[in-house]
């Protein structure tokens, strides 16, 4: 038994878990993060095809606007 191998043995491990923690918080933001650019983007090209059309509606571009809004402001967390 020698003491020194197996404080450092636990001091890997913790190392170890604690890589594979953020390893698994990373990949979950990272999902999180991908589905919000998603909903994101085909918000924007619904707010570009309301403002293509000759009469756009100012009230479905109020909604889009907000949704946006909310959108973009989960993507700066």
């Amino acid at each position: 038994w020698y003491p020194r191998r197996d404080c450092e043995y636990f001091g890997l491990e913790l190392l170890v878990n604690s890589v594979l923690d953020m390893t698994m918080d990373l990949t979950l933001l990272k999902t999180q993060r991908k589905s919000f650019r998603t909903s994101f983007t085909v918000c924007a090209k619904k707010i570009v095809d309301e403002l293509i059309k000759e009469a756009p509606e100012l009230k479905q571009l109020s909604i889009l606007k907000s949704q946006i809004s909310d959108k973009f402001a989960r993507l700066e967390t």
